[in-house]
Formats: C-alpha cells, structure tokens, sequence
C-alpha cells in the first residue's frame, strides 16, 4: 500500500487595496508534488490524501472532484509511477469557481496509482458547480 505523507506550506496573503494577492500551497506526497495556485483568496489548506472510494472512478486524462465537506473538495486522478507532479490553479468565475490543471502523462506500464488532494476553502464549495480546463501552462 502507498504511504502517504503531507505537509502544508502556506504563502502569507497580501492585500493591497482590495485586490487579494495569489496565495500559494504545495502538498507533497510520496515522490510528487501538487502546487496549487489560489487566485480566490479563499483556499485555506491542500493536504495530500488517499483517493479511496474515488478510486473507481479516476482516469488518467481528467479530474474527479467530490465534496468531503460544505467547505471542502477532494481532487482525485489516476497516473502512474513516473507520476512526479500536479498542478491547480483556483479562480474566481462571476458564478463559482475555475480550476484549471496540468497532470503529468501517464506512463508507459500496467502501474496505475491514483492521487488525491484534498482542497479547504473558507466557505461553502459545491463541487459539481467547479469548471475544470486541463492543460493550464503557469
């Protein structure tokens, strides 16, 4: 069984005028990384997770996004041992939220392994409304 390990680094939000700065979290796993670039000012922890029951459902090519929570996601897919890296970037649309990603390509071989991050936010989150666009370059 995979043995998970998270840390939590969080930047210190900036507010000039009115506008909230990009806060930054990188949850680190096992061999991988998942940064997550929050744009809302809302995300208050990424904490790297067993995908468990999501397990079923994952895919290489695309996220799956569940409530574990009124105020949390969890973020799952399916890659492989060459999976070195995940990257989120949150934003605001005018009715809910954006999250745009890049996944590392799945690797030649039978060994598929699934990830997950779990995403906090300081209010309520309905993860059916979040608009996912993959291949965000930073």
């Amino acid at each position: 069984m995979r043995r998970w390990a998270s840390s939590l680094l969080v930047a210190t939000v900036v507010v000039g005028g009115c506008a909230t700065r990009p806060q930054q979290f990188e949850a680190v796993g096992d061999g991988w990384t998942a940064p997550l670039r929050d744009r809302t000012g809302t995300v208050e922890a990424v904490l790297v997770r067993d995908p468990g029951p999501l397990l079923a459902e994952l895919r290489a090519d695309a996220l799956c996004i569940r409530n574990i929570g009124p105020n949390a996601i969890r973020i799952g897919w399916l890659g492989g041992a060459c999976t070195t890296a995940a990257l989120f970037n949150v934003t605001t649309l005018r009715d809910g939220i954006e999250l745009r990603y890049v996944l590392d390509p799945a690797c030649e071989g039978p060994s598929q392994t699934g990830y997950a991050v779990d995403v906090a936010f300081d209010r309520p989150v309905d993860a059916a409304a979040i608009t996912t666009l993959p291949d965000w370059e930073p």
